[in-house]
């Protein structure tokens, strides 16, 4: 029996396995990317914020957000930014959605991604 061809015939029925394959590995990359920049920013946000009198730290959150996110992830725009001031504390949370659209292959839509970080508030820093 000769086999002659086969491995022509093998690698046309692999290479859709494989390309769908390697869709995921770079649709997983971007998720695991997008989160840690967005934990990232989130927690520099809170931080951030903490620094300020309470009347402004959403709104020095928010910048800080939003110019770490082009920095960081540009493809996430100036993302998605909300902003909790307790007595003692700031939270921030973060979100960015991960595009999905150049991985028609695998038939998955965009994904958000969201992190929140919480600060205590520098009393010897920020105003009353």
């Amino acid at each position: 029996m000769r086999s002659r061809g086969s491995v022509s015939v093998e690698l046309v029925l692999l290479t859709p396995v494989l390309m769908v394959l390697a869709s995921f590995v770079v649709h997983v990359g971007r998720l695991g990317d997008r989160s840690v920049a967005v934990g990232f920013v989130a927690a520099g946000a809170a931080r951030e914020a903490s620094w300020w009198d309470r009347s402004d730290m959403a709104v020095r959150a928010a910048t800080y957000a939003g110019v770490a996110l082009e920095s960081v992830a540009s493809s996430c725009g100036s993302g998605i930014t909300r902003t909790e001031v307790g007595d003692t504390f700031v939270a921030v949370e973060v979100g960015c959605r991960v595009d999905a659209s150049d991985l028609g292959l695998l038939g998955v839509v965009g994904r958000e991604v969201t992190a929140r970080s919480q600060e205590v508030i520098d009393v010897w820093r920020a105003g009353p």
